[in-house]
């Protein structure tokens, strides 16, 4: 019986095996292009941690996890051979990627011929979402290859038992109605392996299994082959029997099968469950960059379907195979592509969310490379393979793209950078959470003890005796935050304890929250120029005044703070509000001095705003010093500064307010000099034009329009929690000009004194941002950086921080670059 089905294999295989071995030449280039380029992340991490010991706990460690063990497995004994280098560990993906694309040619050859599997191979060695994950240390490419092998030996069972029927005409002494049996039951123990193994890979496959169970059942009852149906019932009950052990050996080390961890996991909508085709399907992981776009994408995939009604009724005109096979391979496919989801979106309503489209979207994709086949494989000749190049080259461009884009934080160039071996050091802690110190253990081992509650125990309560200690620390700020209590006093401690030595990650985003003790740093360059710009914090991120505030003695609750020069020596002061008061601490040459009270009630108005949108710093009358400003609801207020005091509130317009329309929510109002007066005017993006109201040093004037249809909530879909819109001077001319970070583009419409000019084009960076937390994350703020006078680009994000300078005309290519403190004078 194996004999048979090797060699059935075997042929079907050999047949095309020149054009298949050059295609998955192809696939291995791609997938072993920067195969080690990035880090690994945290999920990376935890594949080898769980694959780095012996069989017994990897099973152990497994079964508290959230994961089924053939994987951890699978990787355990490949890194026994291979090595435990990022580049060998990511290798065992791409084995499996491969392999899943040799499923899908036998998938689309059986059921559409040859050319239709040639041909989705080809679209599957340079699919850029089938590429991201062969290059990632986890699962899903293999749960992928299993399940897409476990559906065609499926299908060769189906198509085995259809052969039963068309030879039950034939005369009674002919074998072939036995062959064909016990074929199908060769077909059938087959597929209960894959089956097992695919369920033991991921506990989310149980959608593909459901898939496939639900399309053989129906296939075998329409044909009434009962016999059949009792065959894959048995196959369904081996493969029930053979897993249980495993969850009753899980159900040991935990309360239920359903884990906690799993909370993340959105409810899926059921508008969004089919997205994939417009989203992961054509733009891979740029689909979070390219937010808008995945709708009208829809309609590559409603072109492939019309193309498949193509070639289901031109059938025998090409060089399909037979018609009624071709045609129940589209049914099947096409089953497989909506059915697995739709599945899953039940599973998630009846039990708990388990389908996360981003990622378990690739478990359908050999369905819609197969059916692509099917579409292009209709066209006679060469056609078919001249219809399938656009998508080709698409594919291609976005991998490449793909390939050049970072997506994972550099954990491994953050720790080589790390100035570990030039430090000695008292005490060594990890303050990361477990995400974290986990991708930190990957590459620097064991020499930081996580903070736990005994390493905590012999500090608590005797903080002050580590004062002059050197003490080295891998920290973040916002992780301290989120520590249990104990370790956040710790953290917080080193954190302000200035005699304590602190060495923060060099990662980009998370070296800006370097200590801020100054109201400047410096933004030191990576490449040739030995070079640092100054960048004052008053142009960066709120948390960094948050920190300066803490640092400086501040109590730890107050309301709001800003920074800005206040008394008009050229030195950035600390302004804030505790209660009805506002406080300020005016720096010199030795530092920031004790706050002092300069404007003791926010009357007229109630109280101050907790809402950091509606406080600006702005020097509205020309004398260098910063004023400050509210937008209330009842309108603009502003207090001027006399360089000792703030004089009290008066309103300076009764625009720009939530009596007039305006929103938190939806239109920024900004502070910037658009006219050259070196008065601050304010500046309002609505719902369709950009207004603006310029100062005369004692009230707004009313507000006129200075650019139509641009930039606003209703015209390009522009929002605050995604899309920046700055305001500063770029092209040096002494006027602000606007400076929009939209979806996909930097547009910049230049002021002309009077209004602003169309806006134009200066970069394709820093314009990406998935959702409001995304935005959150990539922080993009303008500063003059180099002192020409034209405000620069700088970029902070998880995966490091750039700039762009601005040359008048566009901003230059990004640059690398990372923060250090100034010393505190």
């Amino acid at each position: 019986m194996d004999g048979f089905i090797l060699r059935d294999f075997s042929r079907r295989l050999g047949s095309s095996f020149c054009g298949v071995f050059s295609l998955l030449a192809i696939a291995a280039a791609m997938q072993f292009w920067g195969l080690d380029k990035e880090s690994f992340w945290f999920d990376e991490a935890m594949s080898w941690e769980f694959s780095d010991n012996c069989p017994g706990e990897v099973l152990e460690d497994t079964a508290k996890d959230v994961h089924p063990p053939l994987y951890y497995l699978g990787l355990y004994y490949w890194r026994k051979q291979f090595g435990d280098t990022d580049f060998a560990l990511r290798a065992y993906s791409v084995f499996w990627s491969l392999l899943g694309l040799v499923g899908v040619f036998c998938l689309a050859r059986d059921a559409f011929g040859r050319r239709a599997g040639l041909i989705a191979l080809a679209l599957g060695a340079v699919h850029p979402y089938w590429i991201y994950y062969a290059q990632e240390t986890r699962m899903y490419a293999q749960a992928a290859a299993l399940g897409v092998w476990g559906t065609w030996v499926l299908w060769r069972w189906m198509e085995t038992a259809n052969d039963e029927i068309e030879s039950s005409h034939v005369a009674a002494t002919d074998s072939r109605p036995c062959k064909t049996k016990i074929f199908a039951a060769g077909w059938a123990a087959l597929y209960a392996l894959c089956a097992l193994s695919t369920i033991l890979t991921h506990y989310a496959a149980v959608s593909i299994l459901l898939a496939q169970g639900a399309c053989a059942l129906f296939c075998f009852r329409q044909r009434r082959q009962w016999f059949h149906v009792a065959q894959y019932m048995i196959c369904a009950l081996a493969v029930a029997v053979l897993f249980a052990p495993w969850l009753a050996y899980a159900a040991s080390f935990r309360n239920s099968l359903y884990d906690g961890n799993l909370g993340w996991i959105p409810q899926p909508a059921l508008a969004d469950l089919f997205s994939f085709l417009g989203r992961e399907y054509l733009w891979s992981m740029f689909e979070c960059e390219l937010l808008r776009w995945w709708a009208p994408c829809m309609a590559v995939s409603a072109i492939l379907a019309i193309l498949c009604c193509r070639s289901w009724r031109m059938g025998t005109k090409t060089r399909l195979r037979r018609d009624a096979t071709a045609r129940r391979g589209a049914v099947v496919f096409a089953w497989m592509l909506f059915g697995m989801p739709l599945i899953a979106f039940i599973i998630s309503c009846i039990y708990h969310p388990v389908y996360f489209r981003p990622r378990f979207s690739l478990f359908m994709a050999p369905y819609f490379l197969a059916l692509a086949g099917f579409a292009f494989a209709g066209f006679e000749g060469g056609k078919g393979w001249l219809a399938a190049a656009p998508l080709l080259v698409w594919f291609l461009g976005v991998s490449v793209a793909q390939q050049r884009e970072p997506y994972k934080e550099d954990w491994r160039g953050a720790i080589h950078a790390f100035p570990e071996p030039e430090i000695k050091a008292d005490f060594r802690i990890s303050l990361l959470n477990d995400m974290e110190h986990q991708c930190v253990r990957r590459y620097i081992g064991e020499q930081f003890p996580k903070a736990d509650r005994a390493t905590i125990s012999r500090f608590q309560g005797d903080f002050p005796h580590l004062n002059g200690k050197r003490i080295l620390a891998l920290w973040r700020p916002s992780t301290v935050d989120t520590l249990p209590p104990s370790i956040r006093h710790l953290g917080q401690f080193l954190f302000l304890n200035r005699e304590a030595q602190m060495a923060p990650l060099p990662l980009g985003l998370e070296m800006r929250r370097v200590r801020i003790e100054e109201t400047e740093c410096r933004i030191a360059l990576e490449g040739d120029r030995p070079a640092s710009f100054t960048l004052r914090v008053s142009d960066a991120p709120p948390y960094w005044i948050k920190q300066l505030a803490l640092a400086n003695g501040w109590p730890q609750w107050q309301g709001w703070e800003a920074v800005a020069d206040l008394n008009g020596d050229g030195l950035d002061d600390l302004i804030g509000s505790i209660g009805a008061s506002i406080l300020v601490s005016l720096r010199s040459g030795s530092g920031l001095a004790p706050h002092r009270e300069w404007l003791a009630s926010p009357a007229p108005l109630k109280e101050w705003p907790m809402n950091s949108q509606r406080i600006r710093m702005a020097d509205l009358n020309g004398d260098g010093k910063r004023d400050l400003v509210v937008m209330a609801d009842e309108g603009v207020f502003a207090a001027l500064s006399t360089g000792e005091r703030l004089s009290s509130l008066e309103r300076w317009t009764g625009e720009f307010c939530a009596r007039q329309g305006w929103s938190d929510e939806r239109h920024p109002r900004e502070m910037a000099d658009i006219d050259g007066d070196g008065r601050d005017d304010l500046v309002g993006f609505g719902d369709r034009n950009v207004v603006a109201a310029l100062s005369n040093g004692h009230s707004f004037l009313p507000q006129d329009v200075w650019l139509k249809n641009a930039f606003g909530y209703s015209t390009g879909s522009w929002r605050i929690g995604l899309h920046l819109r700055a305001l500063g001077d770029v092209n040096g001319d002494g006027r602000a000009d606007i400076v929009a970070f939209g979806a996909s583009r930097v547009q910049v419409a230049l002021s002309e004194g009077t209004r602003f000019s169309t806006p134009e084009i200066w970069s394709r960076f820093f314009c990406l941002a998935q959702n409001e937390e995304e935005a959150l994350a990539h922080i993009r703020l303008l500063a003059d950086l180099n002192g020409d006078g034209r405000a620069d680009a700088v970029s902070f994000r998880e995966r490091g921080l750039a700039y762009m300078l601005s040359d008048g005309k566009r901003f230059l290519e990004p640059m690398p670059g990372y923060l250090l403190p100034v010393a505190p004078r």
